[in-house]
This record gives structure tokens, sequence and C-alpha cells, in this order.
């Protein structure tokens, strides 16, 4: 399978070149986001934090209509100094576009798991922090070194990918696979991870879609077969928004034997009531885990969130934030928290 890394991008470079278009001029564009959060727990003595979390460039090129680059550089927590803040590289791929069915990427690529790990600009999702579930089950962001073909046809979009494995040392009975991410950094070539994820986009305001994820994680001392099933709708309509994800994760690993968590946020849009051209979108959250162990105490450890909130967008791409949170953590305690945030894509 590993040799698909090599006759791939040969098969593309030989296909049935088309010739180009003689107006096509190549360009390089420049995006990003950003986002600044106040946050408080209410419970304990934890003083409030004030954080620039993320501050992100992309840059982007198109040598051809068909061959082009794609890039994302992230800054976290204003700083990287002593083990504070993280500088990472969480796009950098080419990507050759060969028909609307079939396109390839290789390079530093996203994982296509659930909705957020794809789409995570801060105005594109509720609360002033991305879900819980994208933090425990789905370690967003989740990046790699690999590849993936891609394509869209009869209202689906589909994405397969190859890319690096996880080290199996690293997990944990909170966190799931989380801290097990090489992030590109020399990762394990040896036990590649597989994800095929697919969409239903062919009506209006609607995205319904899953995925699957296969890796034979290794670590020095461990080796730890991991799989992950996911489910993902988004819809809206008539300033009505709803979205929910679920996934379950499967570890032959007695510290965590099972996984499953998920998330639905609900929101309206207040823009006609208060007749203004900003959105002004009240919002539920109720999030729910259940960890399976074999080794730890109580097999079935529950967690519930519930998160009330309000998002403003002046325009599209700026969102104010803030949410509160009531939080049945591990060890069966209320935690409480207040969040205030502003975002901005572009």
């Amino acid at each position: 399978m590993r040799y698909i890394f090599v006759f791939l991008p040969l098969m593309f470079l030989f296909q049935n070149m088309e010739a180009q278009d003689e107006f096509f001029e190549p360009q390089t564009n420049i995006g990003g986001y950003g986002e600044l959060h106040f946050n408080r727990k209410l419970s304990g003595d934890s003083p409030p934090v004030l954080d620039f979390h993320r501050f992100i460039l992309f840059v982007s090129h198109s040598f051809t209509e068909n061959w082009s680059f794609k890039s994302e550089v992230e800054l976290e927590h204003n700083l990287v100094d002593e083990g504070k803040g993280e500088l990472e590289l969480e796009q950098a791929y080419i990507d050759y576009n060969y028909k609307r069915w079939l396109g390839f990427q290789a390079g530093v690529i996203l994982i296509p798991a659930g909705i957020v790990n794809e789409y995570h600009e801060p105005p594109m999702f509720f609360g002033v922090e991305r879900p819980e579930y994208n933090t425990y089950l789905i370690p967003t962001t989740w990046y790699g070194n690999g590849l993936a073909l891609y394509g869209k046809f009869a209202g689906f979009d589909y994405k397969f990918s190859i890319t690096e494995g996880l080290n199996s040392d690293n997990f944990s009975f909170e966190y799931g696979i989380r801290k097990g991410r090489y992030k590109g950094f020399k990762a394990d070539a040896g036990n590649l991870l597989y994800n095929l994820r697919m969409n239903y986009t062919g009506t209006n305001n609607l995205l319904l879609g899953a995925s699957v994820s296969y890796n034979n994680a290794k670590g020095d001392s461990t080796n730890i077969q991991f799989k992950l099933f996911e489910a993902h709708f988004r819809y809206s309509i008539e300033n009505f928004y709803i979205t929910a994800e679920f996934g379950i994760a499967q570890l032959n690993w007695e510290r965590l034997n099972k996984f499953t968590g998920f998330y639905m946020d609900l929101g309206y849009d207040l823009k006609n009531i208060l007749k203004t051209g900003w959105n002004v979108i009240p919002f539920f959250r109720f999030s729910g885990f259940v960890r399976s162990s074999s080794a730890v105490s109580g097999s079935n450890v529950k967690e519930t969130i519930r998160r009330f909130g309000l998002s403003v967008k002046p325009v599209s791409e700026i969102v104010l934030k803030t949410d509160y949170a009531f939080k049945r953590n591990l060890n069966d305690v209320i935690e409480k928290q207040f969040n205030i945030g502003i975002g901005y894509m572009f």
C-alpha cells in the first residue's frame, strides 16, 4: 500500500493533460483567521485568563488551472518560548485538480474527520472555544504528512487520505488519541493512518456525512489498534441552525477500550426580529462522553456539558461570542465556566 505514494503522483502527471487556458494567470492569495479569548472558571480558585489563542496565516498559489499550493501556519498563545506557545505548520500541500470527480493532494494535510477539523475558523462554529468533542474524540486540529484523493459527484463529495500514524505511548484515558499526534515531526511512516470521508451536499444548506479512520498505532512500549467512526450533520433553514456530531472510537487497550461522544448545537438568528443587518444568534449546546475501560475503576465513566451562548456577527467574517457552561466532569463534580471571545477570518 505504501507504494501508492510513488505511483499516484506519476499517474496524474501522465494523465491526459489538457491545454492551459491562454487567459489564465498564476495568482498568489493570502488569508487567515484568529481569536482572542477571555476564560474564567467559576469553580475553584483558578484566575481568569486573557489569551490570543490563535493567529493563522494562509498562503496559496495557483501555478495553472489544475496545479496549486496551499498552506497554513499557526501561532498559538502569542509566543513560543521555553515550552510556552506553539508554532505549527498545519497545512502545506500540492493540489492537482484533474477533474471535478478526482483530485490529488500531497504534503501536510488535515485528516477529513468530522466538521470542525476541516472548517475551524471562529465564525464557523458556535461557542468561544471549539466544541469539547473536537478536543476529546477528534483531536482538532488533526493533521499529518501524507496524501489524499478527493472529488465530487451527484451531490456527494469524498476524500480518502493516507497519512502518518499515531504514537500510542501518548494515548490517555481522558483525551484518547489526542496526545498521540506526531504533527508532521519525523513521524512514523511504518504504521499509516487511513481515513475515508463521504459527505452529501446535494440539498441547499444541508451537510450530512460520515467518516471512518484506522491506525495500528505504535510507540516505543505499546501497540494499540485504533478505529474511529463518526457521523456529522449541519442544517439551516429560515434563521434556524442545527449541528450535530457523533463518534465512537475503539482501542484494543485495557485503559481505554471504547470512547463515545457527541454534541448538538441549536441556534436561532434574531436579525429579523431585531430588524438589524447583524446576525444575532443565541444557541444551546449539549455534549456527552462515555469512556469504557477494563483497568480504570468505573468501567463506564460519563461526562456531560451544557453550554448556553450568543454569537453576534456584524459581518460574516467577524464574530463576537460569549457562553456559559455547566460541566459534570470525570469525577462527577460540577464545573462552571464563563467565556468571551472575538474572532475573524479573511
